[in-house]
This record gives structure tokens, C-alpha cells and sequence, in this order.
């Protein structure tokens, strides 16, 4: 069975949504005024930002290391929601042209890096993709980290080597 969220995913986008109709109940504004926008794109790209940097994946695309929703994470639509905001703020509160446009680059983002990623073999996705930062086991706990860390994300040990 395909689940196309994760827990913290669904909780992630509920308190983004949740936040940005806050703020336009607070400031009694309509809910697609350019303060939805900000406030729920700032929730979901700090909460998922958060969790991704504390994360063993080392890839801010991997669904496994933060929230996801129908596999996108959710600080894309954070991202999204912030782009929309800002174009809004700018040419006015209907400009579905902006959006759309915002959006199709968005998905053309997304489509190309997993693209990109589907055409590496196994040993280059291993060593860490392009950059050539194979994982590293950690000498005193023992756990795999992300070529690209120097110091353990579980005990703060300077990577050997």
C-alpha cells in the first residue's frame, strides 16, 4: 500500500494551514490575502527545516528525513506558499497568472531533481550523489552520518579521516 504523507508531514501542513488562517483571523483579513501566505509558507519551512537538519538522511529531498506530503516535503510548499505570498503582496491578490507560473517552476524544480537523481547508479547515490562524501560510520557510536557532516549528529564527534 503507496501512503502518500508521513505523520509529521500531515501535522506539519495542519499547523502551516492552521497558522496562516490564524493570522488572517487576527489581522481580520479575507483567507487568500497575502498574510495566509506568509504564515503558513514561514510554519512549514521552519518546522520542516528543523527536522530535516536533525535528521540521519543528510537530503533535504528524502522523504524519510522530515515531513512529506504526496511526496513532496513540506518545505517546498513552504517555499511555495512564501513565492505566492510575495507575488500576491506585489501585483495584487488575484494574480492567477503569477501563481501558476509560480507553481509549474515549482513542480519543473522538483521533477528535474528527482530526474537527475533517478539517472545516478547506486554507488554514486551512496557516496553522497556528485559530491563524492561517501557516508561515514562514527568511531564512538557507531552510527552512519552524511559524507557532507563533520562531526557526528548523535554525539558530536569530529568525523576521522
Amino acid at each position: 500500500m503507496i501512503i502518500f504523507f508521513n505523520l509529521s508531514g500531515l501535522g506539519m501542513m495542519g499547523a502551516s494551514v492552521g497558522a496562516g488562517f490564524a493570522a488572517t483571523h487576527l489581522l481580520n483579513l479575507p483567507d487568500e490575502t497575502p498574510a495566509f501566505y506568509f504564515a503558513a509558507g514561514s510554519v512549514a519551512l521552519i518546522a520542516d527545516g528543523l527536522v530535516r537538519s536533525q535528521s540521519d538522511s543528510g537530503h533535504w529531498l528524502s522523504p524519510t528525513g522530515g515531513g512529506h506530503f504526496l511526496f513532496i516535503p513540506v518545505w517546498v510548499f513552504g517555499l511555495l506558499w512564501l513565492l505566492i505570498g510575495g507575488a500576491r503582496a506585489i501585483m495584487g491578490e488575484r494574480s492567477a497568472v503569477v501563481d501558476g507560473v509560480i507553481v509549474a517552476g515549482v513542480v519543473i524544480a522538483i521533477l528535474g531533481v528527482g530526474i537527475y537523481r533517478a539517472s545516478q547508479t547506486d554507488s554514486e547515490l551512496a557516496a553522497g550523489g556528485s559530491t563524492g562524501a561517501a557516508e561515514w560510520e562514527c568511531p564512538k557510536c557507531s552510527r552512519w552520518n552524511a559524507g557532507n557532516f563533520r562531526f557526528c549528529k548523535h554525539c558530536q564527534t569530529e568525523k576521522v579521516g
